[in-house]
């Protein structure tokens, strides 16, 4: 008889998290601890580990014209840092664009960025996927699948929308793109 391979082991919560408590009636089921109140976004981000190094980091892409950045999953690289380059007026003048493999997580991306922002999706935050185009002329952070960046240079080789005007870098562009491990 072959040996069944050992399942996957269960994802570890931390102390903390609202799906830390397991209920113990039904051995395996994750459930929000009871009288959780949700933890304010600004709080949120302030306990993502890249909030610890938004200056160093800030310094560092302003030197670069171009950067690769890896982190853990859940570090914040993909939701903070468009955050931090807009704050910080780095791609102001045009867009800041972040690339996903999937509209699914280009999508939800979006819309928790847009939530962090408190804006409507669309307006300062929006995504493009196959087929669905959500963004506006106020759009500054714009989330859109690796296809659909691939799309756009094949009209606009040089990504000039995204492109950065100032003095010294004026052929930077401001694509921040996540890589998957």
């Amino acid at each position: 008889m072959p040996h069944e391979p050992d399942p996957p082991p269960a994802k570890k919560f931390k102390p903390g998290s609202v799906f830390f408590r397991l209920e113990r009636n039904k051995p395996g089921m994750l459930l929000p601890k009871k009288g959780n109140v949700s933890t304010p976004i600004e709080v949120q981000r302030k306990q993502l580990p890249i909030f610890q190094a938004k200056p160093q980091l800030l310094n560092q892409l302003r030197q670069l014209q171009n950067a690769i950045i890896i982190g853990e999953t859940g570090s914040g690289k993909t939701t903070q840092i468009p955050q931090y380059l807009y704050e910080a007026g780095i791609g102001r003048l045009g867009m800041v664009a972040i690339t996903q493999p999937r509209r699914v997580a280009a999508i939800s991306l979006a819309g928790r960025v847009a939530e962090e922002k408190r804006t409507q999706i669309g307006k300062l935050v929006g995504y493009t996927v196959r087929f669905e185009d959500v963004t506006s002329s106020e759009t500054k952070l714009k989330f859109m699948t690796d296809g659909m960046l691939l799309r756009e240079a094949i009209g606009d080789p040089l990504l000039l929308k995204y492109t950065k005007s100032h003095p010294v870098h004026q052929h930077r562009r401001d694509i921040c793109d996540h890589l998957w491990d």
